[in-house]
């Protein structure tokens, strides 16, 4: 598996989990402090390794190769257990998450570079 496709890979994982976090807690439709903190912790463990590799993720899921947009899909079907005829559709909606969250830290890298100048 080249790069950029783990770095594609651990930054959807990031979303993933977090989406994930969040409706584990509004399940309940409240805030447990004790409780629901730990539904974020998957996340929590992911976030460093997708902002690492960030900048590598591709702009479009259209770069990839077929053979990388079918690991994709049978990653994310194998680790998060969707089915598939929601798969194409989760995964393209995570991809954009994923971008959007690249093209945030990028954006706060540069007004942080801007202050410091």
């Amino acid at each position: 598996m080249g790069e950029k496709l783990q770095d594609l890979l651990e930054a959807m994982k990031f979303v993933f989990l977090l989406v994930d976090g969040t409706v584990k807690s509004l399940e309940n439709k409240k805030w447990d402090w004790l409780s629901d903190p730990l539904n974020f912790l998957p996340a929590a463990k992911a976030f460093i390794p997708a902002i690492q590799g960030i900048e590598n993720v591709p702009d479009t899921f259209e770069e990839m190769t077929s053979e990388d947009q079918e690991t994709v899909k049978q990653y994310f079907k194998t680790e998060f257990d969707i089915p598939d005829d929601e798969l194409e559709g989760i995964i393209e909606d995570t991809f954009v998450a994923a971008l959007d969250i690249k093209y945030l830290v990028e954006r706060w890298i540069d007004i942080v570079a801007k202050k410091e100048e």
